[in-house]
């Protein structure tokens, strides 16, 4: 943690399963914490958890978050689609190594 409010993270969340913040279980309610994550929205400048009340305690590996990153492109659902050019791409890494 940086000892503020906003945690930015390497790689949106698609669902956080859990939060630990300083060894004790942080709540993942939206009423204290706002998540930006996937699927990613117009207008997506980068991936956050933001807490609503406290901080994020100043130290090197004091924050754990579980869940299911990545990236997803919006489909109706909680936790969106892989976006077709990834799906592809890994398609093509498969038949590479097959071959």
């Amino acid at each position: 943690g940086r000892g503020a409010p906003t945690l930015e993270l390497p790689v949106p969340p698609i669902r956080l399963d859990a939060l630990v913040v300083g060894g004790a279980p942080a709540s993942l309610d939206p009423a204290d914490l706002v998540v930006v994550g996937a699927p990613v929205q117009p207008g997506f400048d980068a991936p956050r958890l933001t807490r609503r009340y406290g901080v994020f305690l100043r130290g090197r590996g004091n924050v754990v978050a579980a869940g299911r990153f990545g990236y997803t492109e919006p489909d109706g659902t909680p936790e969106g689609r892989v976006p077709a050019p990834i799906r592809r791409a890994c398609a093509l890494l498969v038949l590479r190594w097959l071959a």
